[in-house]
C-alpha cells in the first residue's frame, strides 16, 4: 500500500464538510428521491443524478438538453436537480445492476437513509443498513477504487461499515476483488480508518465502531440452476453477505 495521506485528504477528508451540509438536507433528499433525483457527494462538489428506471444512476440534463455536470456548492445541486428536465432519454448502456442500485438509494433517501428493509434473510447480520454514499472514486498511487456503494449497518447497537458491489452477473472473483479492495483500503488501513468513520459519521448520524469488522457483501442475480457453486459457498463461510436480486426488488439472502 502507498503512502496515503494525499489521497485521504482528496477523497475522504474533503467530503466530510460536504456530507455535514448533505444531511443537514435529508427532508429535501427525501423530497428529490420521490421524483427520481439525488445529490451525490463529490471529493470536489456535488451531483445531481437521476434514480430513475428509465435512467438509472444517469446524467441529468438541463432544461436546454446539457449534461449537469458537478456543482460547487449544494444549493446549487439542489437546485438544479429541482429544475432537470424530465424527459429522459434511454440510457446508453442498459445496466440491470444500476436499476437496481438506484432503487435502493431510493429507498434509503425517503426512509430517512435506511433500506434494510429491502432485504430478506439476513437478520442475523445487521438490524438496520444506512445509506451512505454510491461511486466512490479513489486513487492512491497506481491503486484504484470505485466502490458500487456504501453503508453502515447496525447490530445490537453497534454499527459497522458495509461495502456493497453490484452486478449483472455472478462474477464472484471479480467482485470479491473489488469488496476486499474496498475493505483494505478504507478499513483496514489504520492511516485511512479515523477519517473514513468521520466521514460514514457525519453522513448517518451514528457512531461507527473504529474496532469493528466491516462487512462485504455482493447483489447479483438468481443462481439460473437453483443451486450454489462450492466456491460460493467459501465465500459465504469466509463472511462475504451475498443476496440474489429479483425483479421485484427482494433481496435474499442465500440459503
Amino acid at each position: 500500500m502507498p503512502k496515503v495521506q494525499g489521497w485521504i485528504a482528496e477523497h475522504i477528508e474533503s467530503r466530510i464538510s460536504r456530507a455535514r451540509q448533505w444531511r443537514e438536507k435529508l427532508p429535501e433528499h427525501a423530497r428529490l428521491a420521490k421524483d427520481f433525483r439525488y445529490v451525490r457527494i463529490l471529493g470536489n462538489g456535488f451531483r445531481p443524478v437521476s434514480i430513475s428506471i428509465i435512467n438509472p444512476c444517469g446524467h441529468l440534463n438541463d432544461k436546454n438538453g446539457g449534461d449537469i455536470e458537478c456543482c460547487s456548492t449544494l444549493a446549487e445541486a439542489l437546485e438544479k436537480a429541482k429544475s432537470a428536465n424530465r424527459d429522459e432519454d434511454e440510457p446508453v448502456t442498459d445496466k440491470p445492476e444500476h436499476r437496481v442500485q438506484a432503487y435502493l438509494i431510493r429507498e434509503a433517501l425517503r426512509k430517512e437513509l435506511r433500506f434494510h428493509q429491502a432485504f430478506q434473510g439476513f437478520g442475523n447480520e445487521f438490524d438496520e443498513l444506512i445509506f451512505v454514499t454510491d461511486e466512490l472514486n479513489l486513487e492512491a498511487g497506481e491503486n484504484k477504487l470505485r466502490a458500487d456503494m456504501i453503508a453502515v449497518g447496525s447490530k445490537s447497537g453497534a454499527y459497522f461499515p458495509v461495502f456493497i458491489e453490484l452486478k449483472n452477473a455472478r462474477h464472484l472473483t471479480e467482485l470479491i476483488g473489488q469488496l476486499n479492495n474496498a475493505n483494505e483500503m478504507l478499513w483496514e488501513n489504520e492511516e485511512a480508518r479515523g477519517t473514513f468513520a468521520e466521514f460514514l459519521n457525519v453522513v448517518t448520524g451514528v457512531d461507527v465502531d473504529t474496532s469493528a469488522k466491516a462487512k462485504r457483501m455482493l447483489i447479483w442475480p438468481n443462481s439460473p440452476s437453483g443451486n450454489e457453486s462450492e466456491s460460493v459457498k467459501k465465500a459465504r463461510r469466509e463472511g462475504f453477505l451475498i443476496a440474489d436480486f429479483e425483479p421485484s426488488y427482494l433481496f435474499r439472502a442465500l440459503e
